[in-house]
């Protein structure tokens, strides 16, 4: 389905963004609660403009820093230790909105697991 451009995968246990690799022409992305660590397979999605990673664990959000039609981005509840990359992210695409409570909702408990 390369022309896909519109997806949600919400309330699974997926880890791996691989198979999403080859979807370039997505505009909207929604993959809230799953098991996600990786962004590295997004990072040629330059169509992107709403991503949606709430509640996965996520630490690196430097995959996403050529992403320059991202509008809105939403990564609460993630393991985002190095607040700095919001920063960057920002720096790089000015028009960029995070979700409230994106930037200090990190670091939480789950990420801290053996």
């Amino acid at each position: 389905m390369p022309n896909m451009d519109w997806l949600a995968i919400v309330d699974n246990e997926i880890e791996s963004l691989e198979p999403l690799r080859t979807l370039t022409k997505l505009e909207f992305l929604k993959l809230n609660n799953n098991k996600i660590k990786d962004l590295e397979p997004l990072s040629g999605l330059t169509e992107l403009g709403y991503l949606s990673l709430d509640n996965n664990f996520i630490e690196d959000l430097s995959p996403l820093y050529g992403l320059l039609s991202l509008d809105y981005l939403y990564v609460t509840n993630n393991c985002v230790k190095d607040l700095s990359q919001f920063d960057e992210l920002e720096k790089r695409n000015s028009k960029l909105v995070f979700a409230e409570q994106t930037i200090t909702s990190q670091n939480s408990e789950k990420c801290y697991q053996p």
